[in-house]
């Protein structure tokens, strides 16, 4: 049947597409679909990752109620899956060049595969003084790296250039690498009032000095790392990501948040060639509370 309008015949034909033989396990793709963020699909074998993980700790008592620990963490993720576009573009190839263009598709096409792999090293250390006395402290400190497939911290993302030939730009520090990571707590409880050494005789001195403690706690740790992009205009490879070139060697970084960095030691691209400045190679302001 038609629908009819002033312009225009639109027929079920037009609208429907004929059933699927379930026998086949395959579904053909519309010319035309632009698949974009609306879904992924799934290769017909398989392969699920892992994580192995390993640590090793070593604690002493220290006396009078302190004890340290120092130890090493590291992790291992092999075949984490990722949302790979497979509907990339060669480097100065354009639409043209992206495998579907035929299909008149030019927007993502995504295939969840085990491409990814991330790992994590890191020293943790502790110092704690068991709450005696009124008192209790804990401080603790990780040096840390974490290295994977930029930018997909999660695995619920893509590399940032799905070129095969180009995988090795896509390995850099992961969004969520924080090299240095100190933090500390304490509680002390004053010792004034019923059951304390001062004050304690009762009264209503006694009641009003008595009960308060002193809370405290610090937290220091790095900034997250970022990159520096580009236009990607020239290099004309849809799918990918532009980083900038940089120029010079020295970044210039001045600790004033308006300009962290110098703005000139980044250059944009204007051939058909990925940037020479590497993912998450800049790193923002600390934190310190």
């Amino acid at each position: 049947r038609c629908l009819s309008d002033w312009s225009s015949d639109v027929c079920s034909s037009d609208l429907i597409q004929a059933p699927v033989d379930p026998n086949a396990g395959t579904l053909p793709i519309p010319a035309g679909l632009n698949f974009g963020a609306q879904g992924a699909i799934l290769p017909q074998n398989f392969v699920r990752g892992y994580t192995e993980s390993w640590n090793v700790t070593v604690q002493k008592d220290l006396g009078h109620g302190w004890t340290g620990q120092v130890g090493y963490v590291g992790t291992l993720t092999i075949h984490q899956h990722t949302r790979y576009n497979i509907n990339y573009g060669q480097v100065g190839g354009g639409s043209a060049s992206q495998p579907f263009f035929g299909l008149g598709i030019t927007g993502s096409m995504n295939e969840i595969l085990p491409y990814e792999t991330m790992h994590y090293n890191s020293l943790q250390s502790s110092l704690q003084k068991r709450f005696s006395n009124g008192f209790l402290f804990q401080a603790a400190y990780t040096h840390s790296k974490q290295i994977g497939t930029c930018c997909d911290d999660s695995g619920d993302g893509g590399p940032a250039i799905p070129i095969p030939q180009y995988a090795n730009l896509n390995r850099s520090l992961m969004g969520a690498d924080r090299p240095d990571n100190f933090r500390a707590t304490g509680i002390y409880q004053l010792p004034f009032g019923k059951g304390q050494s001062m004050l304690n005789t009762g009264g209503w001195l006694s009641a009003v000095a008595g009960g308060w403690q002193v809370n405290g706690a610090f937290s220091a740790y790095s900034g997250s790392p970022f990159s520096v992009s580009a236009s990607s205009t020239s290099l004309n490879a849809p799918g990918s990501t532009q980083r900038a070139d940089q120029v010079l060697s020295d970044v210039g970084y001045t600790g004033n948040i308006n300009q962290w960095f110098n703005p000139l030691a980044f250059a944009p691209v204007t051939t058909a060639r990925f940037g020479t400045a590497g993912f998450n190679t800049m790193r923002g302001p600390g934190v310190v509370n």
